[in-house]
C-alpha cells in the first residue's frame, strides 16, 4: 500500500508547484526511491504500512486540490 501513496505525494508536488517548476515532482520521486533502497544498518520505519482496508478508507476521503487556497 506504500506505492500508491508515494504516487499521490509526487502528484501533490506537481499540483502545488507545477506552475513554478513543472519537473519538480521528479526530484521528489528520486528522493522517495533513494529512501526505499536497501542499505546496511537501516532501522525499521516508525509506523507500519496501511492495511488494504485502511488504504481504501484513506483513498475514499482524499480530495484532490483540497489544500489549495
Amino acid at each position: 500500500t506504500d506505492m500508491p501513496l508515494c504516487g499521490l505525494m509526487a502528484g501533490a508536488v506537481s499540483e502545488y508547484a507545477g506552475e513554478v517548476s513543472a519537473d519538480l515532482w521528479r526530484r521528489y520521486v528520486a528522493v522517495l526511491l533513494e529512501g526505499m533502497r536497501c542499505q546496511p544498518g537501516q532501522v525499521p520505519l516508525p509506523v507500519g504500512p496501511l492495511s488494504e482496508d485502511e488504504m481504501e478508507a484513506a483513498m475514499s476521503t482524499w480530495q484532490p486540490g483540497a489544500g489549495q487556497a
